[in-house]
């Protein structure tokens, strides 16, 4: 018995009549790391917001098991913490789920949460006090209040210095792997992802091509899809070199 939690089959994503991916074929089961890569106009962001339904299908099939919309967390690219949002970091997490703050289990809920992304030491205060990786990790906190089964991240290390992006690397990975929570990552980090995740989708040229991390992430498949591309070529030979 499996425990896929999404099922894809012949999956073709697009706009209109401008297909983006055509027939991508993949399972997605509980506890799984993915990572989600390919260059900047290749699916990767259509593909994440048809799982969470803000996108229809031009054709296939998605199907749920033990799954709906509330169970899916989502960190978009560009947080909405900023350091001039004037709010305590539980006044955040409180309004970021319905009925949070007048419930009765508001503040254990909100202190296991910041507990969980290691801001618990950061209750109350101001966000403008918060460092930009504190703010990401707070955001992260954010999407964990509703206790995703799925949580998707979209580049959640644009902006972040070397320290930070440790501390976001070792929070998901324990949530991960003790929280058991399912993970759909999309970086332009080949390290990162090679680093992280056990299971790959690479976007290029129309095809959503996925498997093992290790099967997916090979040199002669980078060097394939990120040529003309218009991601940082500098990220491409630094993976090349590494890998030499």
């Amino acid at each position: 018995m499996n425990n896929h939690q999404i099922s894809i089959s012949d999956l073709s994503l697009g706009y209109s009549s401008k297909k983006v991916i055509s027939q991508a074929n993949l399972n997605i089961s509980e506890g799984d790391f993915w990572g989600l890569v390919g260059p900047n106009g290749q699916g990767k962001s259509t593909f994440i917001k048809t799982l969470m339904g803000l996108v229809r299908p031009l054709s296939g099939k998605i199907k749920y098991v033990g799954l709906s919309r509330k169970d899916i967390g989502y960190v978009p690219q560009r947080s909405s913490v900023t350091s001039t949002l004037d709010m305590t970091t539980t006044e955040f997490i409180a309004l970021s789920a319905p009925g949070l703050p007048f419930s009765k289990t508001r503040k254990s809920t909100i202190t296991s949460v910041l507990k969980s992304v290691w801001l618990n030491n950061k209750g109350g205060r101001s966000i403008k006090t918060l460092s930009g990786g504190e703010r990401q990790r707070l955001s992260i906190a954010r999407a964990l209040v509703r206790n995703p089964k799925l949580l998707i991240l979209d580049e959640p290390d644009t902006g972040l210095d070397f320290t930070s992006i440790g501390h976001l690397t070792e929070l998901l990975t324990e949530l991960n792997a003790n929280k058991k929570i399912t993970i759909l990552l999309i970086s332009h980090n080949l390290h990162t992802v090679q680093r992280l995740t056990s299971k790959t989708v690479l976007f290029a040229h129309g095809q959503a091509h996925s498997g093992a991390t290790s099967e997916v992430l090979t040199n002669e498949k980078i060097t394939a899809a990120f040529t003309n591309s218009q991601i940082s070529q500098d990220s491409v030979l630094k993976w090349l070199q590494k890998e030499a």
